[in-house]
């Protein structure tokens, strides 16, 4: 009682009590009983719990301050009251001293196993009756049937809860498992679990998306490749391995066995699970039907393979036309030099004039066709690798002196500013193209001012051959179009000077197959500043070593 005060007053209700509805049939045959012991008289049940007050009868009547119950609830003893009019707590209370004139009260506790009293069994009657101790041992018996109905239909509740929240569990759990079955079939995704212990296999998802069949425990547990093509089965005994040894992602792709013969791809994960011994308790997997992905893969490799076929056919059919044109332009360049020189003896100067055209546009053509062979031959992977050891220095100097009558005729000085290079083991050949296709393009796209040419090492002992000009420049749109083969910048000097458009791409491509690589800077209007790298793998200690 001290708890329900503490927790604010009581609240009287008619309602059926704390879900006791079940017992309400034996509350009321419990008062009657008690009836039947006095005349005149009436019984109730008066049940606390919660701070609620609740009476089987007079609920309409009494008043929620209940002076007798709260004594007997508060000592937990019977309490029998002979006269209420001579009672000093009674004799002035309303129902006594007024209608219905109440004048004996009997209220016996009703107390639990556990020794707590949830309420008390009460008769009043409107003639005194002095205390009988066999009708009170008859209360209290009446009062422990209460008791015993109250404990059993609290346990009947609280099973009955239990249930509901059990029913409500599995509600839910089937209402998710629908949710996580239709996920899994729009993912096209079906997942299996092979209890070992239990010996059975538990499925969900779109199996049939996967299988013409469905599979059994006893398939898998005979083969745990049963579902796997005969072709995949190896493939997958070594992933697995490599799982178990190396700790390797398994998520391999395999055919799926099918009776059928239709061909259908699959991407599986699986996880096994044992005891403390190795022993396998169960396996968890799950397996997506990856056909069209597989197909897409496919016809993608197919058209690569188709396209490189086609890349190699055209890089021997330019490589092949370019070896026969040379030919014929050996020849013309041939006898129109022997014109252009007077070699057999004099001839009109119209004539020279008409020779001197006739070799500048075939040595034109002849670079061209050069280009596009050489070109073809690095696209289809047929430039070697003649590797030696020579001075880098004299190479360069060779290289800036075959230019230096056009760059005098032109007006454009070339300053050379070489520190002691050193020897270099890399292709001759190769290098000096780089250098002349670098040279040729600043000198043809620099009107006026200077080439100069410099050399150093970086940090990783790398060497560095740098060019810079004083020519047109290139913004970065130029830049990405000028290291693209058969790419021409567009300008006003740029279309003055026909080319293929190929000659730093060479130089790319020849310094890439010698690990070395390319850069370039530019800026409009302010020149261009390419840069050679050789690796320091192929840099030699010093010049020297190249004579030794």
């Amino acid at each position: 009682m001290a708890n329900i005060a503490a927790r604010g007053p009581a609240r009287t209700t008619s309602d059926t009590p704390f879900g006791l509805g079940l017992s309400m049939a034996v509350f009321d045959r419990a008062t009657r009983l008690a009836n039947s012991m006095f005349t005149n008289a009436g019984a109730s049940i008066i049940l606390m719990h919660n701070g609620e007050v609740w009476r089987s009868r007079y609920a309409d009547i009494l008043p929620n301050e209940d002076p007798v119950t709260e004594s007997v609830l508060m000592g937990g003893e019977l309490l029998w009251i002979a006269d209420g009019k001579d009672h000093p707590n009674l004799k002035d209370h309303p129902l006594v001293t007024g209608p219905p004139f109440l004048r004996f009260t009997v209220a016996v506790p009703i107390r639990l196993d556990d020794g707590t009293t949830p309420g008390v069994l009460s008769v009043s009657g409107l003639e005194p009756q002095p205390y009988d101790a066999g009708r009170a041992a008859r209360l209290k018996d009446i009062a422990d049937f209460i008791a015993d109905e109250w404990t059993r239909a609290q346990a009947v509740k609280a099973l009955a809860d239990l249930l509901q929240e059990y029913y409500q569990a599995l509600e839910q759990s089937e209402r998710s498992e629908q949710r996580l079955q239709l996920a899994l079939e729009l993912s096209g995704l079906h997942v299996w679990e092979m209890d070992y212990e239990k010996r059975e296999l538990i499925k969900a998802g779109a199996e049939e998306s996967v299988f013409a069949e469905p599979l059994t425990y006893r398939d898998l547990h005979k083969d745990i490749y049963a579902a796997v093509d005969p072709r995949d089965r190896a493939l997958l005994e070594r992933a697995w391995k490599d799982h178990v040894e190396n700790g390797s992602t398994y998520r391999p792709d395999f055919r799926v066995n099918r009776p059928d013969g239709r061909e259908v791809w699959a991407q599986s994960a699986v996880k096994l699970f044992t005891d403390q011994s190795g022993k396998p308790l169960r396996m968890v997997g799950a397996i997506q039907n990856v056909t069209q992905r597989k197909q897409a893969e496919q016809a993608l490799l197919r058209a690569k393979e188709a396209a490189d076929t086609a890349n190699r056919t055209k890089s021997e059919f330019l490589a092949t036309m370019s070896h026969e044109l040379r030919t014929p332009l050996n020849a013309i360049l041939g006898f129109a030099e022997i014109i252009k020189e007077q070699i057999m003896g004099p001839v009109p100067a119209q004539y020279v004039d008409y020779a001197r055209d006739i070799f500048e546009s075939g040595r034109h053509l002849l670079d061209l066709v050069n280009d596009v062979l050489d070109i073809s031959k690095l696209e289809a992977g047929k430039v070697e690798l003649r590797e030696t050891e020579f001075d880098a220095g004299d190479l360069v100097k060779e290289v800036a002196l075959s230019f230096a009558r056009q760059a005098e005729g032109a007006g454009i000085a070339i300053d050379v500013q070489l520190a002691e290079l050193p020897a270099l083991r890399a292709d001759r050949r190769l290098l000096k193209q780089v250098l002349l296709n670098v040279f040729s393009n600043a000198l043809k796209f620099t009107q006026e001012g200077v080439i100069k040419i410099a050399s150093r090492s970086n940090e990783e002992g790398d060497l560095e051959i740098v060019v810079t000009d004083t020519g047109i420049g290139m913004s970065e749109v130029d830049i990405a179009i000028a290291l693209t083969p058969f790419g021409q910048v567009d300008s006003m000097v740029a279309r003055r000077h026909k080319g293929t458009g190929l000659g730093l791409p060479i130089a790319v491509a020849l310094l890439t197959i010698q690990g070395g690589r390319l850069t370039l800077q530019s800026e409009v209007g302010k020149g261009t500043c390419v840069t050679i790298s050789l690796p320091a793998a192929r840099v030699l200690r010093s010049a020297a070593a190249a004579a030794s």
